[in-house]
């Protein structure tokens, strides 16, 4: 029995993984915080507009160079209204927009960096431009490649998210996934949501910690935040 549960747990986890985009859906609402809800609600009803509802991962990665201003503005050109986009803290405390874990040497894949670098040992201005022919990510299909040079200056590097929302305006929806447990990254990020008025149009947070969700529970609870997985598991 015990090991049933074990499998079932993980069998949920893996679900919940591999649906992760989709969780823009679950708002806080279900933490009882009216505003947020309105807000969420609103979000919805606006982002849906009777239309197939798109979120494109890592803005596009499979057609565009993942996570850049180019990509980001090549995905409203096919009209998509909402991106998926990864933020982490650089070693001089900038928010960069880029996906970074460790063991994936994503910096290597995009940057030709060093195969042990992360995000979080260099400073912004220490990370390279994206190679001119990039390895999409695992998620598309093996082999694909994306032609950074196809996308101009912004489509070679890694920017910050100040950057990033001032090229993409106020409406454009963006799931934002934080892959650093860093109050330093949260509360940073709350500061650029809140600059560039975006609170109506950002749901924010990191599906696997705790601490984030606590933070923005409290100190951003008009800002729509993605449920870390274990709240999921215990509602079903």
């Amino acid at each position: 029995c015990g090991w049933s549960r074990i499998y079932i747990m993980s069998a949920m986890l893996s679900f919940l993984w591999a649906c992760s985009d989709l969780w823009i859906f679950i708002y806080s609402t279900f933490k009882g915080s009216a505003t947020t809800g309105l807000r969420s609600k609103k979000i919805f009803s606006r982002a849906h507009g009777g239309r197939p509802f798109c979120i494109a991962h890592r803005c596009a990665a499979g057609e565009a160079p993942e996570n850049t201003i180019s990509a980001a503005l090549y995905c409203q050109g096919k009209g998509v209204r909402w991106l998926q986009v990864d933020c982490m803290l650089t070693k001089d405390k900038k928010v960069a927009v880029v996906h970074d874990m460790k063991n994936e040497k994503n910096l290597t894949r995009l940057c030709g960096m060093p195969e042990d670098t992360q995000v979080k040992d260099v400073a912004l201005r220490d990370i390279p431009r994206l190679k001119s022919r990039i390895p999409a990510p695992d998620l598309c299909d093996p082999g694909l490649e994306i032609e950074t040079k196809n996308f101009g200056v912004d489509g070679q590097r890694v920017c910050e998210l100040s950057e990033f929302f001032s090229a993409i305006g106020p409406e454009m929806g963006v799931l934002l996934e934080l892959w650093m447990a860093d109050e330093t990254l949260v509360k940073l990020v709350v500061q650029l949501i809140r600059k560039h008025k975006r609170a109506h149009s950002t749901v924010v947070g990191n599906p696997f910690s705790k601490s984030t969700a606590a933070y923005l529970d409290k100190h951003a609870p008009d800002i729509p935040r993605i449920f870390h997985a274990m709240e999921l598991v215990f509602m079903f």
